[in-house]
């Protein structure tokens, strides 16, 4: 049986998650009773498939440095080295988003999860497709910081990958008090496919700070395309204690004050070029006086 994405409970079979972010219930309606409805047609599932690599000697790493999450919110498209009044000009006006009336998911989220393995040199292979709204929607999100998001948070969406301790999760655990727990020592990696083509590994044992969101997360929204996407977990000891979990999601409550803070900063500094951008209001030179005046 699938996961409800109103209660965050998560079956081991296949789960259409992408779709399943897009349904809402009717308003006065009883889960037990609710119809859901597919604001987008279902493209395909999530898959997990298990094998055993052997890992390259050399990991086309991801430079967080120049690469983290900070500029790229810009857009994954835009030159982080482009002048300042261009992208301004490319920038439209920002305006804050509501806060969510909760911490956490909330109740529109749905989530996959695999549990980490005994087995060492072992990777673990998560195939979904994304369809064209399910794609303008986490690219709204991930260009926040160029063009205006609805207030609401309608038309996002993010998707996110954790970790958990199994010891913490129980049957049926609940996510929004959850704390991601990732492994130390260099022992799990993530490797995507960019949107330019490019497989990029990332270390997860633990993430670099430029690449967590604020709830603890990686966002792997940057590195979504449109159709069919992959994402591989690689792990290098053993990690069966742990859970891997995506997570598709609305803007967390924790995303959404961070995107107000930055807002906020964006308006200070625009107006602060403004400010010194402006003709100087000097008072006149006495040595021009004294000349005019010939004293």
């Amino acid at each position: 049986m699938h996961s409800s994405p109103f209660t965050g409970r998560v079956s081991q079979s296949p789960l259409n998650f992408l779709d399943q972010a897009f349904m809402t219930p009717p308003p006065s309606a009883s889960l037990s009773s609710t119809k859901l409805t597919h604001r987008s047609p279902i493209e395909g599932t999530i898959k997990a498939e298990e094998r055993e690599v052997c890992r390259p000697k050399v990991v086309d790493a991801m430079d967080v440095d120049s690469e983290s999450v900070e500029k790229a919110e810009f857009s994954p498209d835009v030159d982080v080295d482009m002048p300042l009044a261009t992208l301004t000009e490319r920038r439209q006006k920002l305006t804050k988003v509501l806060l969510p009336n909760c911490a956490g998911f909330g109740k529109h989220f749905t989530t996959s999860k695999q549990e980490g393995r005994k087995k060492k040199d072992t990777s673990i292979s998560m195939h979904f497709s994304v369809n064209q709204h399910q794609f303008t929607s986490i690219q709204n999100w991930n260009h926040r910081m160029i063009a205006p998001i609805h207030e609401d948070r309608r038309d996002t969406l993010c998707l996110s990958l954790a970790c958990y301790l199994k010891a913490e999760m129980g049957k049926n655990p609940n996510y929004d008090e959850l704390k991601p727990s990732w492994p130390r020592g260099n022992q799990l990696h993530l490797e995507i496919t960019k949107q330019d083509g490019k497989t990029r590994s990332i270390p997860l044992a633990p993430p670099n700070a430029s690449v967590l969101i604020p709830d603890g997360f990686v966002d792997i929204g940057f590195y979504i395309r449109l159709g069919e996407n992959t994402i591989k977990l690689v792990q290098d000891g053993d990690l069966f204690a742990y859970v891997y979990c995506l997570h598709t999601h609305l803007p967390t409550l924790a995303q959404v004050q961070k995107l107000n803070q930055q807002i906020e900063k964006q308006e200070e500094w625009e107006a602060w070029c403004k400010n010194v951008s402006g003709p100087l209001d000097l008072p006149p030179s006495r040595f021009s006086t004294t000349r005019a005046t010939g004293l």
